[in-house]
């Protein structure tokens, strides 16, 4: 149910820098790449929009397919929208005859409403999407739609995508690691809300973590 137009954005070398996608029910939502290492996200649909900046060093750089249906849903509408269907064909012959088709139009409004919010509902709940999950733990941070708008525009901006949280994730050329640099950072995401209070603990133990000289041994075999 994916409304296919060209949405795809190259920048002017031919990179994919974003990738705007729609959907029946679920509205529209646009992932762009920015010079400055952020993923711009938006979102709109139900009434609601929104937009935030996700810094790509926060990022995992492999991703996630996930791909659930509702199908009780589906036969929630499926029931209601067969209850519907017989009481219009009873309606039709009841105006035919002389009857009141009053009692058929009572049963059968209800039960058409019913089925289009159910079938709404299960095209919001099913999810079939490519997630990308932070660094430091928590929810999924990017979740773009499966082959949306087509799957290979889909498919180059996620690969531009991984290959930038890379880049994002490497130390600059010719800086030395610096805890207190890597301390700073995380602080600074932290006040940016771009990190939850949670996320930056979690973060703060692996940065701690690198720091510390492994040992170095033998496994004993159980």
């Amino acid at each position: 149910m994916n409304l296919r137009r060209r949405v795809y954005a190259p920048d002017p070398e031919g990179i994919a820098v974003k990738l705007v996608q729609k959907a029946l029910v679920r509205g529209s939502q646009s992932f762009e790449l920015d010079r400055d290492g952020n993923l711009i996200v938006s979102s709109k649909g139900m009434g609601v929009e929104r937009r935030e900046a996700v810094a790509l060093a926060t990022l995992e750089p492999d991703c996630v397919r996930i791909r659930t249906h509702a199908y009780h849903l589906l036969v929630a509408a499926v029931v209601s929208g067969g209850f519907a269907l017989s009481m219009l064909i009873t309606l039709i012959f009841e105006s035919a005859r002389v009857g009141d088709p009053i009692s058929p139009v009572i049963l059968g409004l209800p039960s058409a409403v019913f089925a289009f919010f159910m079938f709404a509902k299960y095209i919001r709940r099913s999810v079939n999407i490519v997630a990308f999950y932070p660094r430091f733990g928590g929810g999924a941070a990017v979740t773009p739609w499966h082959n949306n708008p087509t799957a290979e525009e889909f498919d180059a901006f996620v690969r531009e995508l991984s290959e930038r949280i890379r880049e994002a994730s490497l130390p600059k050329a010719g800086e030395p690691f610096s805890l207190e640099a890597e301390l700073r950072s995380l602080q600074r995401l932290r006040d940016d809300g771009l990190l939850t209070s949670e996320e930056f603990d979690v973060a703060k133990q692996r940065v701690l973590g690198l720091t510390q000289k492994p040992s170095i041994g033998f496994r004993r075999a159980s």
